[in-house]
């Protein structure tokens, strides 16, 4: 969920503020739709996030990490090439549509300035990175030719044009009286009326002003009252006199499943009965909406979570055929009582020439049903159909063993891989993801082309702060809980596990007392990083640390732990949200 090009007329404000007179540093490209540039300013560095995703375009300013391949895609060297070491000398919006452009002075030729301009599209599907030099295209993240497009080429060599609407106004500049005038001629709803009419009005916009003006979009605009009417030409004028004179209040409007529903520069009415989460700038207010989205790992996230989804479905099929195998296997005894009564006819040697046999069953305790139906082979002997039993016995026996070691394993590998699945739906940084990654190569469930080396550095486990001022720690994925519980942990500290459930290992630094209150909000944490966070009555064990022990050869994250207590805990959603914003 992207802002739409009214509300990013504050945001293009903000990024002249932090970033004109920067010089660019260094340029990554984390993904094929993320370019993150580097700028630095006296005194303060800035990282500039621009993202083409398609579900969700952006541009901010962020305080995220981000790891980058070791070999840079090509546009990013070829960015590297052109703008790196450049001085940002204007910042502009592209009329009041979803166009940032920035300009970068660089040395060219003859040691003479050159200025080129990185395009920023934030256009939906459409969205696109292009740089610029004298209104030619160098190069574009998305290079759109004939087959693709017969409106607007965007290659090397091409002349830029805009993508918008020549009959759209664009409201800053447009004057007060047209506006009422252009009011009063429409035939079309107020909607329909805002989105046609103005360069940059998404539908939030849109619905916010007509909420405002207290009218029904059933209508048309010629049907309005006067009253009506006027009121909307009032709302429209204040929504640009707002903007013009900087007035916004970036916004997220987030419902009860902490979805995100909008993101807006202004208060939002029409979404006042969801949570309203207000921020000093437009960049904090996407850089949260990010995480709630997954913005920055999206792509890979999706990616890891389709391999590991799989192979839980694998093991979860391989795990009914086995079970049915194993009953049919736990017949054996059954089996073996076939040969025993069979060796109990007298004249054993004989050809019995007939199918079944029904022979006395010596095993019964009922004293009035004690005979058996027996099938057996009519041209075997007794003895001979008595021992081909005791083999079938033996086959159902050694099954039987050898089916409760694969169940044993395969159960083990599936409880694994639900860890790794927990741990992907909490994984909000691309180091994480890395991790999570290099787990799946090292349990053979991904392949890597090159010669494997995981990174031995592992990414700090997320910390959280108590009111009584308590250091808690998290361990986000198998390898963090690894190094949480067995390289950062003191022996009496404090360690928490969702009991029985794939969660996170969480760790409360020893103190002299740790209040309940703490201890509450560390189960509360294992809930929340656990597949149980949408439970109710969650049991969290907790210990302390040198009760924790990692058996040889095990898989990353698991342990066995003693002398355990536990707490009972229902979710609370607030409270989390408050501690890990």
């Amino acid at each position: 969920m992207s802002l739409d090009g009214f509300s990013m007329i504050p945001l293009c404000r903000e990024l002249k503020d932090n970033l004109l007179g920067g010089r660019i540093d260094r340029i990554f490209q984390p993904n094929k739709t993320t370019i993150i540039i580097n700028i630095r300013q006296p005194g303060k560095n800035h990282c500039l996030f621009i993202s083409v995703n398609p579900n969700n375009p952006t541009i901010n300013l962020t305080e995220a990490e981000f790891n980058n391949p070791e070999t840079p895609p090509n546009f990013c060297m070829f960015l590297r090439k052109h703008i790196e070491d450049g001085r940002i000398s204007e910042i502009f919006q592209t009329a009041t549509d979803r166009v940032i452009n920035l300009a970068i002075d660089v040395i060219g030729k003859g040691g003479l300035i050159e200025t080129k301009v990185l395009v920023i599209e934030l256009m939906g599907k459409y969205s696109n990175i292009i740089l610029l030099q004298d209104n030619i295209i160098l190069d574009a993240l998305k290079k759109i030719g004939s087959t693709m497009s017969r409106i607007r080429l965007v290659l090397p060599n091409k002349e830029y044009f805009l993508p918008q609407d020549p009959d759209k106004l664009n409201i800053l500049t447009t004057d007060n009286n047209i506006i009422k005038k252009l009011l009063k001629d429409s035939k079309q709803t107020p909607y329909k009326f805002l989105l046609q009419t103005f360069i940059g009005f998404g539908p939030i916009t849109a619905k916010e002003i007509i909420f405002r003006s207290r009218i029904s979009d059933n209508i048309t605009i010629q049907d309005l009252t006067l009253t009506q009417l006027t009121q909307l030409e009032q709302n429209i004028i204040e929504f640009k006199t707002l903007i013009s004179n900087n007035l916004e209040n970036p916004t997220l409007i987030i419902n009860e499943h902490n979805k995100l529903l909008a993101i807006a520069a202004f208060n939002l009415q029409h979404l006042a009965s969801f949570t309203t989460q207000s921020f000093s700038s437009i960049s904090k207010a996407i850089d949260y909406s990010a995480k709630l989205i997954g913005e920055y790992i999206a792509p890979e996230k999706e990616t890891l979570k389709k391999i590991v989804t799989n192979e839980i479905n694998k093991l979860s099929n391989k795990l009914i055929v086995l079970e049915k195998e194993l009953a049919l296997a736990q017949d054996a005894e059954s089996v073996k009582k076939y040969g025993d009564l069979l060796l109990t006819i007298p004249n054993s040697n004989e050809i019995p020439f007939q199918e079944f046999i029904l022979i006395n069953d010596w095993f019964s305790e009922d004293p009035y049903n004690n005979e058996i139906s027996i099938k057996i082979n009519p041209l075997q002997t007794y003895l001979e159909n008595a021992n081909a039993y005791y083999n079938k016995y033996n086959k159902l026996k050694r099954a039987q063993e050898l089916l409760v070691v694969q169940l044993t394993a395969s159960n083990s590998e599936l409880t694994y891989l639900k860890t790794i699945e927990a741990s992907l739906e909490h994984a909000e940084a691309l180091s994480e993801l890395r991790e999570i990654k290099d787990e799946l190569i090292l349990g053979n469930y991904l392949k890597e082309q090159r010669k494997f080396k995981p990174k031995k550095k592992v990414a700090n486990p997320l910390k959280v702060i108590t009111p009584d001022n308590t250091e808690i720690f998290i361990g986000k994925n198998n390898f963090q809980n690894d190094y949480l519980t067995f390289k950062l942990a003191q022996p009496n500290d404090l360690w928490l596990h969702v009991k029985d459930i794939p969660g996170s290992h969480i760790i409360i630094r020893s103190k002299n007392h740790i209040s309940d209150e703490t201890l509450e909000i560390a189960a509360q944490l294992a809930v929340h990083f656990s597949k149980a966070k949408n439970s109710s009555k969650v049991p969290v064990d907790y210990t302390f640390k040198k009760n924790v022990k990692k058996p040889n050869g095990t898989k990353p994250g698991f342990v066995n732990y003693t002398n355990e207590k536990a707490l009972i805990i229902d979710p609370n959603f607030s409270l989390i949200e408050k501690l890990i914003q």
